[in-house]
C-alpha cells in the first residue's frame, strides 16, 4: 500500500516541524540560562548603568 504523495509531503513536513521545534526550544533553554548568567555577571560590576 503506498501513500498519495501529498500525504507523503504532509506527513514529512510534520516531522520535520516537531524535530525544528524540538531542537529550537532545547537551544532557547539554553540561550536563557547564558544570558541569565551574563545578566547577573554585568549587575554584580555594575555594568548594566551607563556613563
Amino acid at each position: 500500500m503506498t501513500m498519495p504523495i501529498q500525504q507523503t509531503d504532509q506527513a514529512s513536513e510534520e516531522i520535520i516541524y516537531e524535530l525544528a521545534r524540538r531542537l529550537v526550544i532545547s537551544r532557547m533553554r539554553e540561550f536563557e540560562c547564558i544570558w541569565e548568567s551574563a545578566n547577573k555577571i554585568c549587575e554584580s560590576y555594575d555594568l548594566t548603568k551607563r556613563k
